[in-house]
This record gives C-alpha cells, structure tokens and sequence, in this order.
C-alpha cells in the first residue's frame, strides 16, 4: 500500500500507491523523488524562495509546492516600482472531487516563467500584479470522468495579485487564476481553471 495523502504541503507531493497501476506508480515515485531531491539541493543552494498554495475549479480541489529562482537585476525599473522576472518550479497534484468518478486523482510536474510587476513599499506591504506562461506533464489524461486533457503535454498560464511583507519583504500571500491546456495539439483539450490563494517566503 502507498502511503495516503496527508493534509497541507505534504498533500501536494506524496504518491498514493493506490491510484496507479504498479508500473506508471513507480514512474512517478522516482520523478517525484528525483523532483524533490532537486527541489531540495535548488532551495539550498540557489533558490530565492518557496511556496505553497491551493486553489478549487471545476469539480477539482489543486495543490502544490513550487521553489522560485529571481532573475539577478530587474528587467525594468522606475522610481517607485520595478518589472522583476523569474522560475517558478513546481510538484502538484489534482483532487477530482465528483463521487464514482474514475481518475480522481492526477499528478503534476511544470516550470513557469513570470513576469512581476512590483510596488515599493506602502506602510507595511509592498504590492504587486503578475503573469507567466510555462509547460508541464501530467499523471494521467482525464479527470472526474467527465474533463479529458486530450494528453499528459499541458500548457499552464497564471495571472496573480499580492502583497510582500516582512521587515525584509520575505514574506508573501498571493490570490491567483491558473490554467492548463494543451492550445489543441492533442484534442478534445477540455483543460482546467482553477482560482486560489498562496503563501511564500523569501530567504534571498
């Protein structure tokens, strides 16, 4: 038996054992350890930042743990304000929530570039509005029953508001609209859109 999902961060990285057959299960073991294990190296050594969130559409409940990596000088700045790009990097997992469906259950590796609009200082917070565009690979090609990715290749746009805060700004909650599709490579390309919320923090 695998080991069950556990609640908070945990819950966006274990592999249940049950929801996959037994060579596709080890398959995503060993890409979820090899993707912790350098996710674990990255935030000792090169990351900014790492963060966790959870988000709900379409039947489905999102959750995930991404590392981030700062570009070293802003791509533009002003007097108040600064166009600051950067990496994220991210493990996931999707939670179908429709009862009797099958594949309830569908994992998530993806790399996203994004582009941040950042604010100085207002009292205590420093806000800001962002988008990015990456791509990733899922477990499987359909969810709930009812959504079919069309294949495992997936597309993934963000677009995302928030606040820094800290002595250091080192601390971050953000609210954010997500979506993955394939842009009709592999038909029918149902996709999914979720909308959520997330905290980081920022040793760099």
């Amino acid at each position: 038996m695998g080991a069950r999902p556990r609640d908070g961060l945990l819950r966006a990285v274990t592999i249940p054992a049950v929801s996959l057959r037994p060579r596709r299960l080890r398959v995503w073991q060993a890409a979820a350890a090899s993707g912790l294990v350098a996710m674990g190296f990255a935030t000792a050594t090169l990351a900014d930042g790492i963060g966790i969130g959870a988000a709900h559409g379409q039947d489905t409940n999102q959750y995930g743990v991404q590392v981030q990596f700062d570009a070293r000088t802003p791509l533009r700045e002003w007097s108040s304000s600064a166009l600051q790009p950067y990496l994220l990097v991210g493990v996931g997992e999707f939670q179908g929530r429709k009862d009797g469906a099958p594949e309830r259950t569908v994992r998530a590796l993806d790399t996203t570039g994004m582009l941040r609009w950042q604010h100085q200082r207002v009292g205590a917070v420093s806000p800001f509005v962002e988008f990015g565009l990456g791509v990733g690979g899922l477990s499987e090609r359909t969810i709930n029953g009812n959504r079919d990715f069309g294949g495992k290749f997936e597309f993934n746009e963000i677009v995302q508001i928030g606040v820094r805060f800290g002595s250091r700004n080192q601390y971050e909650i953000n609210a954010r609209g997500q979506h993955f599709s394939n842009a009709g490579i592999n038909p029918p390309n149902d996709g999914m859109t979720f909308a959520g919320m997330g905290f980081a923090w920022y040793w760099n």
